[in-house]
């Protein structure tokens, strides 16, 4: 048995833009007609694949093995043309996502020189809160992602990258605010869950928000508060010293996407480039540590 082209289509349409209005509209065919092609894929498979709900669609779990599927079918025609038509000057579009932390400082610098070796490779970085990680890849916006502890996923490959070590800091400004807690926004409850792993006593938090690491590192350094930053982030720039008493929380960084995605040749290379240039440099902690302790 095999599934038609407009079926896989229709169906690759509706989850990616999370509609069957907007889906339809890309694909220049009426509603009816849409979810008539979905009624006959889920028909010819004897299953559901999409559940509407009234935020969006949910996929079930033979409609994520399906998705995954087409992400594979798309990527073996992005190579095929690669090789076929080298003038075209492309060899597949891959997309990364990880947590602020470790997109500018590791992730892009352990990426570029494979990009630079490979002509035409066109990629995204996405900077993406931990929580938000894992639909991201289940919905196919990141074909792989960078996060802490690696979430559970039938099919899914998981390689260790080395650990992020995070610690408390404040200002070396005399005048600098200490009852405040910086973090990235309202959603970001990472502070709290230091305070918690590491077994701390949790002080009643007044927060201020500064939108990304980068933020949060600038405002505690300009004494507008006391923040959770790693260590492998520091420079002499930062005017940072680590509060008396805190510890330091360990985590894990990993590597992570669907192994029949990950397989492909392009994103294989992004794969290898990850694996190969991201541990040296979460290996910077040390020197993280060494200037805040120069600085106490």
């Amino acid at each position: 048995m095999s599934i038609p082209s407009h079926q896989l289509d229709a169906f690759l349409a509706v989850v990616r833009t999370g509609s069957f209005t907007r889906a339809a509209e890309g694909l220049h065919v009426t509603q009816p007609a849409l979810s008539h092609r979905i009624r006959e894929l889920e028909t010819r498979l004897a299953t559901r694949v999409l559940i509407r709900r009234t935020t969006g669609v949910e996929l079930t779990e033979t409609g994520r093995r399906l998705f995954r599927y087409c992400q594979t079918r798309e990527g073996l025609e992005q190579e095929v043309l690669a090789e076929i038509l080298p003038a075209r000057g492309e060899s597949g579009f891959v997309t990364v996502a990880a947590f602020s932390s470790v997109a500018r400082s590791c992730v892009l610098p352990a990426l570029a020189p494979a990009i630079r070796s490979r002509s035409g490779l066109r990629f995204r970085l996405r900077v993406a809160e931990v929580a938000e990680l894992p639909e991201l890849l289940d919905r196919g916006e990141a074909d792989l992602v960078v996060t802490y502890e690696p979430f559970v996923r039938d099919g899914l490959e998981v390689a260790a990258l080395g650990s992020e070590v995070n610690v408390l800091v404040e200002s070396t400004l005399e005048n600098a605010t200490r009852d405040v807690h910086l973090d990235h926004g309202p959603d970001d409850h990472f502070t709290e869950g230091f305070y918690d792993r590491t077994g701390g006593f949790v002080p009643p938090l007044k927060r201020s928000y500064l939108h990304d690491i980068y933020g949060v590192l600038d405002g505690a350094s300009a004494g507008l508060g006391r923040a959770v930053v790693p260590l492998h982030l520091l420079t002499p720039a930062h005017r940072l010293k680590r509060v008396p008493g805190s510890a330091a929380l360990t985590s894990p960084v990993s590597l992570c996407a669907y192994r029949d995605v990950c397989r492909l040749g392009t994103r294989r290379l992004v794969w290898d480039a990850l694996l190969k240039g991201v541990p040296a440099l979460l290996e910077r902690n040390a020197s993280g540590l060494t200037l805040l302790e120069a600085a106490s």
